[in-house]
């Protein structure tokens, strides 16, 4: 859980955590979902960020090797 914890910001987690009390009767399964979502967004985010300083870096060095 602390894992998941460090992944998502503050609000998200007093969310989640209303939803579990709210839910308890309910079972796991609406929670896990929730969770699941709010991961694979945060996920997919931190790809795109890696990608762009990437690409970022790989044009430099191809305008750096055109001057030489």
């Amino acid at each position: 859980m602390k894992k998941i914890y460090s992944v998502l910001n503050k609000k998200n987690v007093n969310m989640i955590k209303k939803l579990a009390r709210a839910q308890k009767h309910r079972g796991e399964q609406l929670i896990n979902h929730s969770f699941s979502i709010k991961l694979s967004t945060d996920i997919k985010q931190k790809h795109i960020n890696l990608g762009l300083s990437k690409e970022i870096k790989l044009n430099t060095k191809i305008k750096s090797d055109n001057k030489l």
